[in-house]
């Protein structure tokens, strides 16, 4: 009879949940119950861990696979949509107002003057 500490149970017997998911599984009835060696450390039967992996491939031996059973087919990816991407934005057609009537002054144009006045049309050059 031998003894398998949780530390044993991943290494040895492949089995890789976590403490608390094994504590759960042990609450469920799905998992042998522990040995309580002293008041901190538990073990459990390997016989018993043995017979736990033995009736798993066995209840999987028993089922047979048919492909027509959508449940043990491979999950399918949903369908998805195609995006739908707006047409490009018209400059003039840019939500809010425009730079003329929302008082936009030169000094949003960092020193250069603002399209809208006049004296971005003027020739100085003659």
């Amino acid at each position: 009879m031998r003894l398998l500490t949780f530390a044993q149970l991943g290494p040895e017997k492949g089995i890789p949940h976590c403490r608390d998911h094994v504590r759960k599984l042990v609450k469920a009835g799905k998992f042998p119950a522990p040995i309580q060696l002293s008041e901190n450390k538990i073990a459990w039967l390997e016989a018993e861990i043995d017979a736990l992996i033995t009736a798993r491939a066995e209840e999987r031996n028993r089922k047979p696979i048919d492909p027509r059973r959508p449940e043990l087919a491979a999950p399918k990816r949903l369908p998805s949509r195609p995006r739908q991407i707006p047409p490009p934005a018209e400059a003039d057609s840019r939500p809010g107002p425009s730079l003329a009537t929302a008082g936009v002054g030169t000094a949003a144009w960092h020193g250069a003057v603002a399209p809208e006045t006049d004296a971005y049309y003027r020739d100085d050059s003659k």
